[in-house]
């Protein structure tokens, strides 16, 4: 909230006690609420797996370089550039868990051994929470650079992350969703081995793409989740909405952006409407597609306030003042946005 402008707080105050829960060694007065593993965290640059903690281990080092992300920027805004730094450093903690045999994270015990056997990479485990080792690879989207070096190369990187999504249309299909059994308690189906658009580990994950210098890829897959992950009726959620989460993904993304948590940016996908108007504190943004169609889905060029727009990122900014996001639609994919 600082770093997209909202000033009506004391936010040296907030960030002190931030900063104690995330940082200090010793247990702050008021407690590290969700940071409780921090000190193990601090110590090894990851959680380490049972019995030093309650489980999940490689899903709160994951989750614990996310949050490290959001007050690395906020310590930056505010002026505490030494914080900032170490914090964007110990935030890679996430490396040491990466296998390169099986090219998963995994969870290790206080002395860096293995803590368990690397099984089936697509079944839950104790390593991880709501997800499995196959969604939780993806779970480090703060980390790019990171990602692109554990699995060899940017190329690399992205092929992987193409079958994953495969295999995950690959399960969605073989889905009977007219039997209840195979439905599940969430309703999102039993079989979620990979992509799970229905939970928070993999609802990042189009958007990776982009970010790894693929925005075509993005939109090629967001079609596939907003007509026929989501739909009309009454199962129309990947699952719960789980405080509105799944809904707001939808419109975020049918809109044309995802914004990216702890940070001031907006990822740039591919909007799903010819044109949509959105108040802003400056009066109006307004997002024009006119191209665009069932068939016609791919980003030629985007002009931001009249602009060209060379990278698939842009800024909370850019919205506040009210402007505009002119997109050039097409039904083949463009090398718009691939420098990223």
């Amino acid at each position: 909230a600082y770093v997209k402008g909202s000033r009506g707080f004391d936010a040296e105050g907030a960030y002190q006690t931030m900063r104690a829960a995330a940082m200090d060694t010793t247990q702050p007065a008021g407690g590290r609420g969700g940071r409780d593993q921090v000190a193990s965290y601090m110590q090894y640059g990851y959680v380490p797996a049972k019995p030093s903690n309650p489980g999940s281990s490689a899903s709160l080092t994951i989750e614990y370089g996310q949050d490290d992300t959001a007050l690395s920027n906020f310590a930056a805004a505010l002026g505490h550039t030494s914080d900032a730094t170490t914090l964007s450093t110990r935030l890679q903690g996430w490396q040491k868990l990466y296998d390169t045999t099986s090219g998963l994270l995994w969870a290790k015990n206080p002395d860096g051994s293995w803590a368990g056997t690397h099984g089936d990479g697509t079944l839950n485990s104790d390593d991880f929470d709501e997800a499995n080792a196959q969604q939780s690879v993806w779970g480090p989207w703060y980390d790019m650079a990171g990602l692109e070096k554990v699995m060899g190369s940017k190329e690399a990187l992205v092929t992987k992350l193409e079958t994953f999504f495969e295999n995950g249309k690959a399960d969605y299909d073989g889905i009977d969703w007219s039997n209840p059994a195979q439905l599940g308690p969430t309703g999102e189906g039993t079989v979620r081995r990979y992509y799970r658009p229905g939970n928070e580990p993999s609802i990042h994950c189009p958007y990776l793409f982009a970010l790894a210098g693929r925005p075509d890829l993005t939109q090629k897959w967001l079609p596939w989740v907003e007509s026929e992950v989501y739909t009309a009726g009454p199962d129309g959620l990947p699952g719960n909405d789980d405080a509105g989460t799944m809904s707001a993904w939808l419109v975020e993304s049918m809109l044309g952006f995802y914004a990216v948590p702890g940070t001031d940016q907006y990822v740039i996908g591919a909007p799903a409407f010819p044109k949509a108007t959105i108040a802003v504190p400056g009066g109006s943004f307004t997002i024009e597609a006119p191209e665009i169609s069932g068939t016609s889905v791919y980003v030629q060029s985007v002009m931001l306030n009249g602009k060209a727009l060379a990278t698939p990122v842009i800024h909370h900014g850019d919205f506040k003042a009210g402007g505009s996001l002119q997109f050039t639609m097409g039904p083949t994919p463009s090398t718009w946005g691939r420098g990223g």
